[in-house]
C-alpha cells in the first residue's frame, strides 16, 4: 500500500512539475511576395496628363516576413497584447502601394515554462525615401506571475557591494553602472558616438531581451545613436550582471 502511494505521489509531483512549466508553443507562417506594383504617388501625378505611361512606373515590390504564431499556457489581457504587437510589428500592410520593402523576423531568447522572451526585427522601405528603415524590440514575460518583466524587475535601484581595495562597502546604482559597460561596448566594438545627453539620462532604461546565457540590451535606431549605427544589441553574460541584480531575485531561474 506504501509503495502504492508512494508510486501515486510521484506521478502527481511530475504531472505538476511538466504543468507548471509548461512551455509557449510556436507555429511559424511566413508571408514572401514579390509583385510589380506602381506606386501611388506616380499614380497621382500622371491623373493629370490625357496619355500616360504607367506601365513604365512599374516597380518590384518585396515582402519577407517570419511570424511566430504563439499558444500560451494561458489567455489574459497581457497574451491578447503581446499577440498583437507581435503581429503589428511583423505583419507589413500588403495593400500600401507606397511600400517598396519589407522585411521581419523574429528570435527566440527564453522558453522554459517560467520566462518568455522573444526578440523582434523589422526593416521598411517607401517609395521615393532616402533611405530604408530597420526597428528592433524585445518582450520578456513572467509566465508564473503572468506580467512583462521590465528592467528594475531584475536589477536593483541602489545596492551595497563590497569593495576589495578599501575593505569596506559602497554604494553603487546598477543603472549607473550597466550603463558604463554598454558605453564602451558601444565606443570600442561598435565604432559609434553616443548621445550621451540622451544616454546619460536617468530616465533613459535601455529595452532588455533575456536569453540564456546572458541579457541583451536592445538599442533601436536613432535612441542613443546615429542612423548610421542602425538598430543594434548587445549581450552582457549572466555572471558579469549578477551583481547588480536584486537581492530577491533568484539568479538560478536565469
Amino acid at each position: 500500500m506504501r509503495e502504492k502511494l508512494l508510486f501515486y505521489f510521484f506521478i502527481f509531483f511530475i504531472f505538476s512539475i511538466s504543468f507548471a512549466n509548461e512551455k509557449v508553443k510556436i507555429k511559424e507562417v511566413n508571408i514572401n511576395i514579390q509583385r510589380e506594383i506602381i506606386p501611388l504617388v506616380e499614380i497621382e501625378k500622371e491623373k493629370e496628363k490625357e496619355e500616360n505611361s504607367l506601365k513604365e512606373k512599374k516597380v518590384l515590390q518585396k515582402i519577407e516576413s517570419k511570424i511566430p504564431l504563439l499558444n500560451f499556457p494561458f489567455n489574459n489581457d497581457l497574451t491578447e497584447k503581446v499577440k498583437k504587437q507581435i503581429y503589428d510589428y511583423l505583419i507589413p500592410v500588403v495593400g500600401d502601394e507606397a511600400l517598396i520593402e519589407f522585411k521581419s523576423n523574429y528570435e527566440i531568447g527564453i522558453n522554459d515554462g517560467r520566462i518568455f522572451s522573444i526578440k523582434l526585427y523589422s526593416y521598411e522601405y517607401y517609395f521615393g525615401a532616402a533611405h530604408g528603415n530597420s526597428d528592433i524590440f524585445a518582450i520578456n514575460i513572467d509566465l508564473k506571475c503572468k506580467r512583462f518583466i521590465k528592467f528594475f524587475d531584475i536589477f536593483a535601484e541602489k545596492k551595497h557591494i563590497y569593495d576589495e581595495k578599501t575593505k569596506t562597502y559602497k554604494e553603487i546604482f546598477p543603472l549607473e553602472e550597466i550603463k558604463k559597460i554598454l558605453k564602451e561596448k558601444i565606443k570600442n566594438h561598435l565604432k559609434c558616438d553616443i548621445f550621451e545627453e540622451e544616454f546619460n539620462k536617468c530616465s533613459y532604461i535601455p529595452q532588455i531581451f533575456l536569453k540564456k546565457e546572458g541579457i541583451e540590451f536592445i538599442f533601436p535606431k536613432y535612441e542613443i545613436t546615429a542612423g548610421a549605427c542602425g538598430s543594434f544589441g548587445l549581450e552582457i553574460p549572466y555572471k558579469e550582471l549578477k551583481i547588480y541584480m536584486r537581492d530577491d531575485i533568484d539568479f538560478l531561474k536565469f
